[in-house]
């Protein structure tokens, strides 16, 4: 069975702010990658690796966090929209109910189903 090519997280999503400030921009001394006489990556490019993954897993932790606190309060405002729209709702019901019995003691019927 195959397995897929892992892609670049940049490359997959080109338009993606978070994922942008997520990844480590480049630099312009790039580090390079070396083996020992064994044909292994050598300890300072695993040091190296290290380092890099800690930052980047850094980033996306900071990102989160970011995120879970713009979704918080987004969260309290829906709630609070919700809760204003319920109080008006009910107060436009009870001026309905309010109409309806005064026209009922004038003497007006009031039939829903004959609008």
């Amino acid at each position: 069975m195959r397995r897929k090519k892992l892609v670049n997280p940049g490359v997959k999503y080109p338009k993606s702010k978070l994922v942008r400030e997520a990844l480590i921009p480049k630099r312009k001394r790039e580090h390079t990658y070396t083996t020992c006489a064994c044909g292994n990556v050598d300890y300072k490019t695993l040091v190296y690796l290290a380092k890099n993954s800690i930052r980047v897993i850094d980033n996306l932790a900071k990102t989160l966090a970011s995120m879970e606190e713009k979704f918080d309060e987004t969260k309290k405002t829906v709630e609070y929209i919700t809760n204003s729209a319920s109080k008006q709702l009910d107060t436009k019901d009870a001026q309905i109910n309010f109409l309806k019995d005064k026209l009922e003691e004038m003497g007006v019927r009031t039939n829903e189903t004959e609008q």
